[in-house]
Formats: structure tokens, sequence, C-alpha cells
């Protein structure tokens, strides 16, 4: 077995002498240091010496060093000014074996003892030989268990730890031995020798004897005593401290490789060159090792330096685009300011600042100086000028306060001020976007002062903010989640509320709920938030919070293990049903995985979030977390917000209000007790993107920027001939290269070890972005001297393109022992290279609907994705860098080249012998192979291969997916085949199992047989239109039974003569009116009235016939299909033994009648804009009996009866109208004698006419003191805001005899 020993070993050989004052003062000098360096295979190969680094190490270990001691502990080292902190801490590894604390009366005890590594638990046990005079100490200490650890933690700081689940077994296991042999003599105890062993093991994967193995041993012999005197009175001594461990320049000096520092600057310009070269050569192998040097460089350079740079390059746009980047991913206060210095001085381009702005400010050290500067530059004339830099530069300072404030003990207000100033000025002058902006900025910071400022943008808490939008509720509670980290039950006890309210639209309500549960929840919060969920009204909010229950309960990540046991008890108190409702509802998507051997997972949520005024999803929030150990890291969270689209996908331009439909639906609505119109809904797309979950920017399109964006279309202007010079330019023909570095992660560990030499581990991972391209347009006809955008659409755009983008990551990780001077340790390299070339031919008509796309044939084989991973056991010293040693750990042997391998077969047939469906490689080849795979130390292969085949050409589509182990030892495979039976229908079989989607196919299933016919696509171009056909909502009134769009299905008889709405746009538009009564003819038969635009169309029974009449005049049905003259488009035609309308740019797409039945078809973009007894279309069939004010009516007969038009007694047929009523009879309510009255109108006769059929209605009731003053007028005012007290069935009239009636003649 191969193993391979990383041994650095010092020879102190020489004298210590002691100069014993009043203060126990005592002076150390080393003499002849020695360094031998072992890196090999034990025992095989030798040690060697570097005589170059002993000679640069000896320079300052052998100076005189002074040092307080007394009875076994150390005060401060003093040593000559200027000595490096490298030697200073080697001393205090010495010093360290001498560090002891001895208890007379125990023999064995424990104790917090102070070392080079901290304040650490200690154990001691003494043995004592009497007879020999002497005495061995052994003494131990646990370096896990720290009161005051020496460690240092760099790019950690968007990792977050658990603290309330500590893993059994930690990654790094640290522990040190001691030994000390001592003598009595008459002066007092001596000690003889002292040998200390310290030992630590990472097992960053569960491994019981770990992966990697630090040992340090030191030993320490007395040989001799002499009487001397040391004389320091000449030599100027520095004060460095106590024996604790002083970090040294290993922060600034990257572990992985080693540069001596002699002239930053040119060796900057070197590296720069070197960049170049190989970039123009295409050769990037080693430019991720170049660029990591590049930025330590950065980081030691000098303002100066930085300066005569940017001079030398500003005007060469490759070298720039290096530097930049370099600079960004340095990270100190200098480069930073130096950034803010440049975009102060608008040096740098818009988009440079932009991405600036946007990274490298998150990733910049963050103190009192970059804190400052950045609150200077947020009010600076340069970004707030810029509405996007004001934006980011907003965004970036909460970030950094909130690094800021994690390392330090508490967060000062006046870093915080900007932000409050920001959001206290926004509310003052209703300022919607500095709102949104001051929320997310004090959402990055996430201090749980700003607790008050965010309160003030939620209606519950502030009156005053009823008036914000809805996207400021949303965005206040999303500031809450960081907050929730610091003081998860003032979150808590907030979110709940919200999440409880019922005035709160459903995306505020499962935003909060999304919040709580990243705040892992207790058992009492979950059952409350079930608990609430049996009562819940909205359907949305109910299944998307029984969703996210769903997803936690089966969570097996143990970080989740209490919220997911929370979840699984809480989800037995609610009803499954709410996990079979379908993705018109909210839902939460969950995919990923937890892998307990390796201590490491991820996943991936989706929160879907549909809104029941619109079939398009609210807000859909896509975000991939990753676990390991007890950490979690939000990689990367991108979010979509959406309102009013709908809107974006109809004709815009009709005049609605000029029409006297709106204006007789404004008349009616009157009439209507407690009806309003809804309000209206400005279109708003917001996006915002979180790294590491801070937002990074976000981005706001409204109605406004749509109209701007249009006009630009349309009109010509100065800003247009700028567009057309770039394609004329790109018709000459463009062809370029660009890269892009970047940092993709630095994450570092570092603790000291007991010889004074600092143990680091650590992980770089670098990316290098490339992208080559050929590109040339043809157009025609030629763009004209009036340019406009719009001749775009005139033309016809022949596009040739040879693009080739290519992504190269290279990362490191290091354990092992890093200074100044040398390094030894073990580096594990990954590498990542990922390659697609493209090659097409597109010809567009946008014109004439036409596009043709073309791709050439692939003639050579390209690699489009390479992994390959390595282990290095590495050692530089700084005096010999170019005789660095790297031996590797997993020799590299030939092995058989797979991807010249013919693929292996799938097996035909199932196990128990059934046909399995045709193999597609018989007659087709593979459109796709992919080949994992790995060389193991025992020399054999492992990995897997996967081939693709698809044939898209055929009236069933079907694609067969092959995966196998290419392991010899290995039969595993799998077999997928999926095909599209027909058209609302599909099969996904594995081996011999059938297994339908979890989905079936959102399509008309009365599709056309000859869609599904050759070729295939024109089956998928059939799939949009078909979604959007499902989507629309159908009601349909036939005899007494109506089905609602929300699928409500009731039996109703209506009574005799009175027009009812039966499905009404309810929008600000007021578009169209259904109405529906019982027909004179017969009472099994219906007469309906339509209002539309400038029409008013009737249709009944007469004679066996359906009659039509239109704005008054008789249609006969022989001139039918009528077609309107308006704006928008109406047609009215026969159809089987009715008519039927169509006015899709009214909302209805269909409406059918035939006298005994009525089918209405509204557009998919009515969802939630619907009312009448045909309901809202919004899918909340909890909420389905809404009456015109609101309420929800107790039974189905109440809510038709609400809909029911009233007319003048005198002047119309209709002789029923809504009243509120009062509980004749004696009501005793909580013990006391009160009157109620019902809190909706229930339907009676008109004064002067009795009732001569009724039918029962259950009613609500709201009641008062008998003697209170409130009179019963007072109490129709608003009394549907009254609280409902009880119940009672009452007799609503139906049918009215009204021989009494007076009636002026």
């Amino acid at each position: 077995m191969r193993r391979i020993i990383l041994a650095l070993m010092f020879a102190f050989v020489g004298s210590q002498k002691y100069d014993i004052g009043v203060f126990s003062e005592f002076c150390s000098q080393i003499l002849s240091p020695q360094l031998d360096e072992y890196n090999g295979i034990w025992p095989r190969d030798p040690f060697t010496r570097s005589s170059k680094l002993i000679l640069t190490i000896a320079s300052c270990l052998t100076q005189l060093f002074k040092f307080e001691y007394n009875r076994g502990q150390f005060g401060n080292i003093y040593a000559p000014k200027d000595t490096p902190v490298t030697c200073v801490n080697l001393v205090r590894g010495i010093l360290n074996m001498l560090q002891i604390t001895v208890k007379k009366s125990q023999n064995a005890y424990d104790l917090q003892e102070a070392g080079i590594g901290g304040v650490c638990h200690t154990r001691y046990i003494i043995q004592e030989d009497r007879k020999s005079n002497r005495v061995t100490v052994f003494k131990t200490k646990d370096l896990n268990n720290c009161q005051d650890k020496v460690e240092k933690n760099i790019g950690m700081a968007y990792i977050r730890s658990c603290a309330t689940c500590p893993l059994k077994e930690k990654i790094i296991k640290g522990t040190a031995a001691f030994t000390y042999k001592m003598k009595y003599t008459d002066a007092g105890t001596l000690i003889t020798q002292a040998v200390s062993q310290q030992v630590y093991q990472i097992s960053p994967f569960s491994e019981p004897a770990g992966v990697a193995v630090m040992e340090a041993r030191q030993e320490l012999t007395l040989n001799d005593i002499r009487n001397s005197q040391a004389s320091t009175s000449e030599i100027q001594l520095q004060n460095y401290g106590s024996l604790r461990y002083h970090f040294a320049r290993e922060l600034l000096q990257m572990p992985i490789h080693l540069i001596k520092m002699k002239n930053p600057e040119s060796q900057i310009v070197e590296i720069l060159q070197q960049l170049i070269q190989h970039d123009q050569q295409g050769y990037n192998r080693e430019a991720p090792a170049k660029f990591l040097e590049l930025i330590q460089l950065c980081r030691v350079a000098t303002p100066e330096n930085l300066e005569s740079l940017w001079k030398q390059f500003a005007d060469k746009p490759q070298y720039r685009r290096w530097l930049l980047s370099a600079i960004c991913a340095a990270g100190t206060t200098e480069t930073f300011m130096f950034l803010k210095q440049k975009i102060h001085n608008e040096d740098m381009s818009y988009l440079e600042s932009a991405l600036t702005i946007a990274l490298a400010f998150h990733l910049s050290k963050a103190d009192d100086h970059t804190l400052q500067a950045v609150a200077d530059l947020v009010t600076s004339f340069r970004i707030q000028r810029a509405p996007m830099l004001r934006k980011l530069a907003y965004l970036a300072y909460g970030s950094m306060i909130n690094r800021y404030c994690s390392v330090s003990s508490s967060c000062p207000n006046r870093i915080l001020q900007p932000l409050h100033d920001l959001a206290a000025e926004a509310v003052s002058k209703n300022h919607e976007d500095d709102m949104a902006l001051a929320l997310k900025a004090i959402g990055n910071a996430g201090e749980p002062a700003s607790i008050k400022r965010i309160l003030k943008f939620l209606p519950i808490f502030s009156p005053a903010a009823m008036a914000f939008p809805v996207r400021i509720y949303i965005d206040a509670v999303l500031a809450l989640r960081k907050i929730a980290r610091k003081d998860p039950s003032k979150v808590q006890e907030i979110l709940l509320q919200i999440f409880v309210d019922h005035s709160l639209t459903p995306t505020v309500r499962m935003m909060a709920c999304v919040v709580i549960f990243e705040t892992k929840p207790a058992l009492p919060l979950v059952t409350a938030m079930a608990n609430a969920l049996l009562k819940e009204s909205s359907l949305q909010v109910a299944s998307f919070t029984y969703s996210h229950m769903k997803v936690l309960a089966i969570s097996r990540i143990p970080q989740l293990f209490n919220v997911s046991a929370a979840c699984n008890i809480a989800l037995k108190l609610l009803s499954p049903r709410l996990d079979r409702l379908s993705y018109r509802y909210s839902k939460v998507i969950h995919v990923g995985g937890y892998y307990s051997k390796y201590r490491a997972g991820a996943i991936g949520r989706i929160y879907l979030m549909n809104s029941p005024s619109s079939m398009l999803p609210s807000a859909i929030i896509m975000k991939l977390r990753g676990y390991y150990a007890n950490t979690a890291t939000d990689f990367v969270e991108v979010a979509l917000q959406s309102q009013g689209l709908t809107e974006l996908v109809r004709k815009q331009n009709i005049p609605f209000a000029e029409y006297d439909t709106y204006k007789k639906l404004k008349v009616l609505g009157k009439t209507v007790l407690g009806w309003k119109e809804l309000p209206p809904e400005n279109p708003l797309i917001s996006a915002y993107v979180k790294v590491f979950g801070h937002e990074l920017a976000f981005a706001d399109v409204n109605k406004e920027l749509i109209r701007q964006t249009v006009k630009a279309l349309t009109e010509s202007s100065d800003r247009h001939m700028l567009v057309k010079k770039v394609i004329n330019q790109i018709q000459r023909g463009i062809a370029g290269q660009w890269t892009q570095a970047i940092l993709a992660g630095e994450v570092r560990h570092i603790v000291p070890t007991c010889v004074g030499l600092p143990l680091e581990l650590s992980l770089y991972s670098t990316g290098l972005i490339r992208a080559t391209a050929s590109v040339g347009v043809n157009m025609s006809p030629s763009l004209s001297g009036t340019f406009k955008p719009l001749q775009f659409f005139d033309a016809n755009v022949q596009l040739h393109a040879d693009i080739n983008p290519s992504i190269y990551t290279h990362t490191v990780a290091m354990m092992g022992i890093n200074t100044q001077y040398f390094q030894s340790g073990l580096e594990f390299h990954a590498k990542f290279r990922a390659n697609i070339p493209m090659k097409f031919y597109a010809r567009i008509n946008i014109k004439d609907k036409s596009l043709k796309f073309e791709t050439t044939p692939c003639h050579q084989e390209t690699e489009l994705v390479t992994a390959r991973t390595k282990l290095y056991a590495i050692s530089r010293n700084v005096e010999e860098i170019t005789s660095a040693k790297r031996l590797l750990v997993l020799p590299e042997e030939a092995v058989l080249d797979i991807s010249e391998q013919r693929f292996k077969s799938a097996e035909r047939t199932s196990r128990n012998g059934a046909t399995t469906p045709k193999f597609l490689g018989d007659s087709k080849p593979p459109i796709l192979a992919v080949i994992l795979r790995a060389v193991r130390n025992d020399r054999k292969l492992a990995g897997f291969q996967l081939v693709l085949y698809a044939d898209l050409h055929s009236t069933t589509p079907r694609i067969q997916v092959f995966v196998s182990n290419i392991s010899e030892s290995s039969i595993w495979k799998l077999c997928a085949d999926a095909s599209i039976v027909n058209s609302y229908k599909a099969v996904l079989t594995i081996y011999d199992r059938d297994i339908s989607l979890p989905l079936p196919l959102p399509l008309d299933p009365h599709i056309s047989t000859s869609v599904l016919q050759y070729p295939a696509w024109n089956f998928f171009t059939k799939i949009p239109s078909s979604v959007i056909d499902s989507l629309k909502g159908h009601c349909s009134v036939s005899q007494n039974m109506i089905t609602t769009f929300n699928e409500v299905e009731f039996n109703y008889s209506m009574p005799a003569n009175c027009y009812h709405v039966l499905a009404q746009d309810c929008s600000p538009e007021l578009k169209f009116l259904v109405m529906m009564k019982k027909a004179e003819e017969s009472a099994d038969l219906k007469a309906i009235n339509i209002k539309l635009a400038s029409h008013e169309i009737d249709m009944y029974p007469s004679n066996g016939l359906i009659q039509l009449m239109i704005n008054g005049v008789q249609t006969p049905a022989q001139i039918l299909p009528y077609t309107s003259n308006s704006d928008a488009h109406i047609l009215i035609s026969s159809e089987k033994d009715g008519l039927s309308v169509k006015a899709p740019e009214y909302g209805i797409d269909k409406l059918y009648y035939d006298g005994h039945t009525l089918k209405i078809q509204v557009g998919f973009w009515m969802a939630g804009k619907t009312c009448g007894i045909c309901g809202k279309y919004d899918g909340e069939s909890k909420q389905k009996y809404q009456m015109p004010s609101g309420y929800v009516a107790k039974d189905a007969v109440s809510f038709a009866q609400s809909w029911i038009l009233s007319e003048e007694p005198c002047a119309g047929a209709c002789k029923l109208q809504h009243t509120l009523i009062k509980i004749e009879k004696p009501v005793g309510f909580e013990n006391v004698a009160s009157k109620c009255y019902s809190v909706e109108p229930v339907l009676r006769c008109v004064k002067g006419c009795s009732a001569t059929r009724t039918a029962p209605v259950f009613v609500g009731f709201h009641c008062v003191p008998a003697d209170s003053t409130t009179s019963f007028d007072e109490e129709q005012i608003r009394l549907d805001q009254k609280s409902e007290d009880l119940e009672n069935t009452v007799d609503a009239h139906t049918m009215c005899s009204c021989e009494q009636l007076q009636c002026a003649a």
C-alpha cells in the first residue's frame, strides 16, 4: 500500500540563556536551526535539505528573544523590531512546550489552559516517583473543545452553520499530547525533557480513519546547565504579545502557489502578458492558476502600483478586462478604494461600473473604511443620476453591512442609518421604486434593528401602508428572511399574523409561509399553521402550505429533522384532498437529496405561487441550496413576480368606456347592494437575482416602460441610427472573441499547530468563460434612410453564425502548512471544461411567419464536456520556487479509451418475458452519448454511460434513454422509454412497468386526429393553443343545473320575470354582461340578454324557434352571420339548434344558446375578473357562493338570488327586491335580549306585493341589545362589515302577487 509522507523537520541545536530579574524575565536564543524536507513515499525516498531556506529562516530565528515566565505560565514575548511574525510564532511553538499548570494537591485534574492555540480543555495526570525524586506529567488537549480558540475563517460569510444541530462527528478533529519528565533539586523542580505530539485529522465524508492527517512532534531535552548572562541593553526589543498565536502573511498568501514578492507591479505586468498570449493562442489550461497569482499580487500591490497599472492598460481592452477582474476579486481595502475612486471619477464605463458594484462590492473586505466609502458613493452624483447603479450600490451596501456585523459583537446604528433614511424618505414621498429598493437593501443587511422600519410597509401594522401596492408587502416580508437568523421568534410572531390575515392577497401570505419555514419553526407553530388551514378560505394558500409541509416532511437533511417531524404531525390534521389539487393552485416543487455517507446534499425548490385573478403565476421563486456537514449555503435564487400580464396578450386600444355597455353596467351596479368593480391592475414584471443569499440586482418592467419601448420601436429617432450602424456592421461580418475570468470561490480555515506553523484547509475555484464568434447577417430589402426598428418585421433576414462558447473551471482543495517561506501539504485538483460549438444558418421572415433553421453536421469528434481530478503531495519554498516538488498520489496509468468502445445495447425483453418497446438503436443512431468515467486506485474503470435515442417524426413520438454502469463487475442498467400515445396522454416505461406521468398533458382532448399525423412538429405546434384552450373558463346552464367557471354544480329554480346576472366582466373596463331569466313561453326554457359594446343582444324562444334581437331590432336567422362594425370583432351565427356569439376581444370567446342550454366560454385572461352566478373564475371553490358584496353565501339559493337585478316596481315585471331583514321574535344573544338584522339582504316582494311562493335560505345575523338606539335604516349602511353573531333559516320570496301595488297613472 502506498503512503505519502509529508514531513517538515526543524532541528534546534544550541543553548538557552536565562537572565532572571525582578519580573521573571528570561532570554532565549536558537543556535544552528536546520530544516529538512520530505516529499515522497515512505520510507523509500530520502530527506532533502534546503540550504538557501535555512539561511533565510536562521537570520530571524537566531536573534535574541525575551519572554516573561512565572510558575509554568508565560507572559509577553519580546523580539527585535521588524522580526517576521512567522519567526515569532516558531518561538511561541517552542515556549508552548513549557506551558504547564501543576497542582500539588491533585494527581488528575481538568482545566481550561491557555496555549498557542487558545484556551482549550486540558487534562493532567501526574505520576510521582519519590524514590528517585522524579515526576512524570502527562497533559492532553482537546482542540475541539476550546473556550477561546485561535482560528481564522476566510470566505465563510455566506456559509451558515446550524448551532442547534451539532454533528456526532466533526469534520476536523484535533488533539495534542505532552509528556514532561522532571526531577526535584534544591533550587526547585527541573524539567529535563518535554515531548509533544499533535494530530489533526480531516474526515470530510465521515471516514473513521480520515482522508488526510497532519502530525506535529516536538522534543526538548536538557543537555547542560551553564551560568551565563545575556545583555539586551543594546538591542531594541518589541512586545509581540502573549503565547497566543498571531496570524502573519499567510492571510495574504494563497496556499496553492508561492510567490516571492519582489516588485508586484512588474510581476502583475508579466502575468498579464502571459494571460493575453495564452488567450490569443486559445490555450486556457493554465489561465485559472495564473489568474489566482494575479489576484494575490493585486492584494499586496500598493495604491500607487494600481494607479500606475491603470495608466498603462486603461486603453488596452484585453489587459484592462483581466486587470479589472483581478482587482475586483482581490477584495482588500486598498483595491476597494481604488475601484470606488474609478467609479466616482467616471473612469469606468457604465457596464464596468455595474459589474464592479454587483460583484466586487459584495466580495470586498467589510470594515469601517469600506462601509464609509460605499455610504459616500451611494449619495454621489455619478450614482444618483444612474438609476441602475444606484440600485446596485444600495444592495451592495446592505450586503456589506451584513458581513461587517456577522463578525462584530454589535452592529452600530450609524451604518444602518442610510438605509433607514432611504426608507423614510420613500414613504414620505410615496415613491414606490425607492420603497422597494430600501426594503431589499435592508433585507440584505439582515439586522433586527430594522424590524420597526419594515413594519411600516405592512398594512396590518401600519394603517398608512394600506395604500401601498402588493409588491411592497412582498418585499417587506422577504426583508425579514435574514433578520430571522438573528431573531427568529420575533420574525415568526410577525409572519404568523400575516399568514392568517385573510384581508391580504394570497401571494403575500404565501411569501410569509416561505419565510416562516425558513426559520425552522417548532411543532407548536407548525400545528398552529395547520389549524389555521382547517378554516382557510383561499385554496391557493391552503394548497401552497400543504405542499410546502409535505416537501419538508419527506426531507432527510439532518438540519431539517425537527421541522420535518413537525410537518409530519401537522399533515395528519389536514385533508389529503389538498394534495390532489391541480397545478392551477400554488405548489412547492422539490428536487434533491441528501447522502448521509458523505454528509452532503443539495435541494432545488420552485415556489409556484398562483393568483386567483390570473392564470399566469403571480410569483415564481427558484432556489438552489447546498448542505454539507452542519452548514448550509444558498447558491442562487431567481424570482419572477408579475401582475396584470394578461392585459398584455390582448388588444389594448379598444375604448370600452365610451360604449353603452360600460355606462349601463355603471348604473346597474348601483342597483345591486354591495357590488363594486374590481380595482385596476397595472401590468408589472419584477425579477431579482440572489447569489449566496444576497440580492445582487433586481429590475421592474411596468406599463410605462412597455409604452416607451413600443414608442421607441414605432418611431424614428437619432438613437435608432446607432442601431442601424450596428446592424450594418453585422451585415459586413463580425468576428471576435471574448474572455472573462472569475473567482468563483475562496474558502479558508486556518488553525495554529503546536510547533507554531499554521495548518490550513482551503478551497479555491476559478472559472474562465470564453466565446469566439463569427456572425454575418443579410437583410432584404436593405434598411432605409429613415430607419425604424419595425423595419425588421418586414425584412427577410438570413443569418450565418459560427459560435463556440466554452467554460473552464479549476478547483483546488488544499490541506497543509502555508507560510510566507514554504508550503507543504496535499492538493486536490478538479478541472472541468464544457465546449458547445454551434454553427447554423437561419432564415427569418416575421411578416410571412416563416422560419428556417439549419445546423451544419459534425464531421469530427468534439469533446463537449470533460472533467479530470488529481491529488498531489506538494512542497515549495520561497528560495527555490522553480524547484517545487509535486508528487502524484494516484499515479497516471494507461487506461482503455472508452470513447472508442461500442455502446452496450440494452435488454429487449423484461424479466418476465413481456415484450418491451422497440429498440430505436436498431434503426437510428444515438442523438446524444455521455460518458462519465473515473480511474480507481486499483486501476479499474468506474463510471456510467448514457445513450439517448429519439424518433420525433412519427405519429407516436418516442424517446429512449439507456444508462449503464461501465464497471466490469456491475450489471446495473436503467432503460426508459417515453412516448406520446395521443393528444392528452403520455406513457413512461421503465423496464416492464408502465408508469403514468404525474400530470396529463394539458391539451384539448378533442384535437383532430390529423394533428397527430406526420410530421411530429405539427403536433407540438398545437400544444400552445391546446394548453390555452384548456385554461379557458366554461360555464353552463341546462334546465335547473348550473355549472360555474370553477366547476361547481348546483340546482336552482329561477323566479319568473327576473333577470339574473349570469356572467359579467367586473374589471374596471366593464366589457360585457350576460343575463338570464325564465322564458315567457315555457318555464323550462330560458331567455338571455347580452350587452357588448354598443350592442344589446336578446335571445329567446318563440314558437319553437330561437329568436334574435339586436338593439331592439328583430334579426332573422337567414341573414346570419352578423358581424359588428365596432373596434373589436363580434360575430353572431347559427350553430346546431341555436345561436353562437363570439367576441374574444371582449372576453367572451364563445357563447352558445339554444333555449334549453347556455354555454359560456371566456378567455383565460379573464380569470378572476368575472362575477355573477357563473362565479369569479378564480379556482376558489371554498368561496364558490360569493355574493355581489364579496360575502360568501351559506347556500346555493341565497347565492343565486343575490344576483337578481331588481327593477322599478311599477315599470318592470320583476317584483322582487333585496332587503335586510330583522328577526321578529325575541332573541337572547349572550344572555342579553337582542334584536338581530341579516348581514346580507334577503329576497322580498316589493311593497304592495305579497309572497305566493317562498324558498328557505340560511342567513347570518348581527345582533345588538334590544334597547339600542341604532335604527334599522342605520344598520343597512355597511351592515355587511358587521360581525356575524348567529345563523338562522328564513323564507326568501320567489313569487309575488301584486294586487295591492299602487302605481301612479
